[in-house]
């Protein structure tokens, strides 16, 4: 592999890494809110029509809403199975970093899991508007 296809390759792989971040993180929200039957809705940006409540050029790119009611507990659960969601998603591509031989893939996973554990550490951070803001209140 020569270094254009590289760089290639590393860019495609980084941006897809961060929207399945994304993307599974709020399918932990989903999991854990269905479980409660709470009657989620998984909310994904929508690159096509830019001037809509989710598109990319809106912060939240996806999110989960749900119909139920939920008291402190549950609401906490669901905050963090987000983070969780990540984690889960650095172990399964950390299987991959551990079977691949060559060197140039092992850096791209080795940077798609460096993404995955920013992603949850940085949503457990107890600022508003992030899980952390949930699960330490």
């Amino acid at each position: 592999m020569n270094n254009t296809e590289y760089k290639v390759i590393f860019i495609a792989l980084v941006i897809v890494a961060v929207f399945t971040n994304i993307y599974m993180h709020e399918l932990g929200h989903y999991i854990a809110a269905e479980k409660l039957n709470l009657n989620p809705r998984i909310m994904l940006a929508n690159p096509i029509a830019p001037n809509s409540q989710t598109s990319f050029f809106n912060p939240e790119i996806a999110q989960v809403i749900y119909n139920g009611s939920s008291n402190l507990d549950q609401d906490k659960f669901i905050a963090f199975m987000g983070p969780f969601m990540n984690i889960q998603l650095a172990l399964f591509i950390g299987l991959f970093y551990f079977m691949i031989p060559e060197k140039e893939m092992k850096r791209i996973f080795l940077v798609m899991i460096v993404i995955s554990i920013i992603s949850a550490i940085t949503n457990i951070i107890p600022i508003p508007g992030t899980d952390g803001s949930i699960l330490f209140n």
